[in-house]
């Protein structure tokens, strides 16, 4: 689903910090890069959220939020410095 048709369904703007990995994204010793993030805007299903590194449409990634928890996913549309995130 499209952000712009995201941004006109029913969900609640929160800013909440987290951290979300991508695959194939490590560091030099090999483990999975972890990068900082903030939601803008939530619901039961996706999530829009601010980060600085973005992946590709379809690729899965695993989040936490300490007020959700781990919340695992795809991206199913990106703009520039933003995600959108079809929820597992």
């Amino acid at each position: 689903m499209p952000t712009q048709k995201f941004l006109k369904q029913r969900a609640v703007r929160i800013a909440v910090p987290g951290e979300y990995s991508l695959p194939n994204w490590y560091d030099p010793e090999g483990r999975l890069r972890r990068f900082a993030c903030r939601t803008s805007r939530v619901s039961p299903f996706r999530m829009i959220v601010d980060v600085p590194v973005v992946g590709k449409v379809g690729d899965r990634l695993t989040s936490y939020f300490r007020e959700f928890g781990n919340l695992d996913g795809h991206i199913s549309d990106t703009k520039r410095g933003v995600s959108c995130s079809s929820l597992m």
